[in-house]
């Protein structure tokens, strides 16, 4: 069976080497950009923060949930860069919303791990400066994502919708700064 051939220039980027993506990332094109980079960033420190439970006692019901949230976020890589694009193509509301929608599903992801761990204390101790690593990637890739969600909404005509996801947005970062002080 051939490869089915994909319109989408961004398809696969998941798939790139580290090389290749940040050509793509560096290049004069507008996808990749910030979303993905958001969510690539967030993979890489769900994935330190893996790393880090599967060499604690105790963290591995934790493991398994960092682990799917870590999948969710290497898939939105794609799925931020291929929701920009569509609307490049055909910039409706509809479009500009769900390029926003996928902005938060970065933020979401992000909160949702940086929560997870944020209380743990049976983390390998030996492991504390990559533990620390991922939680600092989770911020920055919440933080990249949540520009975006904030530049999307802003060119919003629905005024309800942006300002609703607007709060939804300054509520998560409200509590992962609460979190980052209780640890």
């Amino acid at each position: 069976m051939k490869p089915r051939k994909n319109k989408n220039k961004t398809a696969h980027l998941f798939n790139l080497t580290v090389k290749d993506y940040l050509s793509k990332l560096g290049a004069r094109i507008p996808t990749p950009g910030g979303g993905s980079a958001a969510a690539a960033v967030g993979s890489i420190g769900a994935a330190l923060i893996e790393m880090a439970a599967n060499y604690s006692r105790g963290c591995f019901k934790k493991t398994a949930e960092i682990k799917k949230a870590k999948g969710r976020l290497a898939k939105l890589i794609d799925l931020d860069a291929r929701a920009y694009e569509k609307y490049r193509r055909n910039k409706t509301e509809k479009n500009l919303k769900k390029s926003a929608e996928t902005a938060m599903k970065i933020c979401a992801e992000c909160a949702q791990i940086l929560k997870m761990v944020g209380r743990e204390k049976n983390f390998n101790k030996n492991l504390a400066a990559d533990l620390k690593s991922g939680k600092l990637f989770l911020k920055a890739a919440f933080n990249a994502a949540f520009l975006n969600v904030l530049a999307n909404l802003k060119s919003l005509s629905d005024g309800n919708f942006a300002a609703a996801e607007a709060k939804k947005a300054e509520r998560m970062k409200k509590e992962i700064k609460k979190d980052g002080k209780n640890h």
